[in-house]
């Protein structure tokens, strides 16, 4: 649905990857729950690089696997946001997405 789209000029590219080093020159990746067994996996081939990494696995944030955590709330998806892990990345998270989340470290 998204692929294809513009944002801010510039064309989003949605591709499904299987390896975690196809993942290397992506802006932000998603890890599905499905990808549970494999995760440390995956963070551990992207920690160093500027990937913004997404999930839905329960504590992906707070225990500091990754960078966004999405949780299903009453009527809404929460947010959880691990600024640590971005900043080793060399990613910034915006104050006001920050504003909208629950933050980790504390």
């Amino acid at each position: 649905m998204l692929d294809g789209k513009k944002i801010q000029g510039r064309k989003l590219v949605i591709k499904r990857v299987s390896r975690p080093q196809e993942a290397a020159d992506c802006q932000a990746l998603f890890i599905s729950a499905s990808e549970k067994s494999r995760m440390s996996d995956i963070v551990a081939e992207l920690k160093s690089r500027p990937v913004l990494t997404v999930s839905e696995v329960d504590g992906f944030a707070e225990r500091g696997g990754g960078m966004v955590n999405l949780v299903a709330g009453q009527n809404r998806i929460n947010m959880e946001i691990n600024r640590e892990v971005a900043s080793q990345a060399r990613l910034s998270i915006s104050s006001q997405l920050l504003k909208l989340a629950k933050v980790f470290p504390r």
